[in-house]
């Protein structure tokens, strides 16, 4: 965090390379500035501007409008490395949903990407949606559907099944292991007695299922798909 009457900011480097600075501030579009490399001395611009903004609905198939769904602009909460840049890594920004309206502020003009999650229903996004400075982009609606359900059994190497284990549904984003993991989470659930699980309201697409700390012990990992 940076504050002087100038608005000038100094921010030390990991070592030399190539670097983009974001800037963000109240009442303002975030914004990146142009590739830096620390071989240069000349300083860097960057202008804020008010931005437009995002308004319109969420629903569910019927039509009917859902209350207390969160709607993130991918703008803010996506991530600050070039591989989790268009991924969802936290939910800054995000405004829920009241009647199924809601309006979204400050975002930098371009192509927008929502996320819209709630308990109820499979999470959904919506890309391509337009933004213009200083303008609002009207009339988006956005249809949630309970979505799909995986289950299952999960036995240890002697065919008796596994109590208590934590499992992971994980889209293919967050696979691999690294630091996007928990952003391409899609559920959490423990199995029973019987070695049972059923995680409910996932999104049709590809997702795995991964024994929790999978990547440092034992663990496996089922690829499923979730149907309509």
């Amino acid at each position: 965090h940076f504050e002087n009457e100038r608005g000038e900011f100094s921010v030390e480097t990991v070592g030399p390379g190539i670097y983009q600075v974001q800037a963000a501030a109240d009442g303002y579009a975030p914004v990146w500035s142009r590739e830096i490399s620390t071989d240069s001395s000349e300083p860097v611009g960057l202008s804020l501007t008010p931005g437009g903004a995002v308004a319109g609905k969420v629903v569910d198939a019927e039509g009917l409008p859902i209350s207390g769904a969160k709607v993130i602009p991918l703008s803010v909460a996506g991530g600050m490395m070039p591989t989790t840049r268009d991924v969802f890594v936290c939910e800054d920004g995000a405004v829920v949903t009241a009647d199924g309206a809601f309006r979204l502020e400050h975002l930098p003009a371009g192509d927008e990407t929502l996320k819209v999650t709630h308990p109820d229903y499979a999470l959904t996004t919506v890309e391509n949606i337009a933004v213009a400075e200083d303008k609002s982009t009207e009339g988006v609606e956005i249809v949630l559907t309970p979505g799909g359900t995986v289950e299952g059994h999960v036995y240890d190497e002697k065919g008796e099944p596994l109590a208590n284990e934590v499992l992971h549904v994980q889209d293919d984003s967050g696979y691999s292991g690294s630091g996007d993991e928990e952003a391409g989470r899609l559920g959490t659930t423990v199995t029973d007695s019987n070695g049972f699980y059923r995680l409910i309201h996932l999104p049709q697409k590809l997702c795995y299922v991964q024994r929790k700390d999978v990547w440092r012990g034992p663990g496996v990992v089922v690829r499923a798909v979730v149907p309509r």
